[in-house]
C-alpha cells in the first residue's frame, strides 16, 4: 500500500512535469520559423515528452499490477 501511494505521487509529478513540456511544445510550435535552432530545441522537448509519457504508462501499469497483487495476496488484507 505504501508503495502504490509513492506510485501514485511520483506519478503525479510527472503528470505536473508533462503539462509543462507540452504547453512549451506549443510555445515551441508557435515559434518555430523564428529561431534557427529551433530543430534542436524540438528535438529536445520531443524527448522529454516522450519520456514523461512512458513514465506515467509506467507508473499506471504499475499501481494496477500492485493492486492486482494485494487483491490476491491474503497477508495483504
Amino acid at each position: 500500500r505504501q508503495t502504490t501511494a509513492f506510485l501514485q505521487r511520483v506519478r503525479e509529478q510527472f503528470v505536473e512535469r508533462l503539462a509543462e513540456y507540452e504547453a512549451l511544445h506549443r510555445q515551441e510550435e508557435a515559434s518555430r520559423d523564428k529561431k534557427a535552432d529551433a530543430i534542436f530545441d524540438t528535438l529536445a522537448l520531443d524527448l522529454g515528452l516522450k519520456t514523461l509519457r512512458a513514465r506515467v504508462e509506467w507508473c499506471d501499469e504499475a499501481i494496477q499490477r500492485l493492486a492486482g497483487h494485494d487483491a490476491t495476496d491474503p497477508s495483504r488484507a
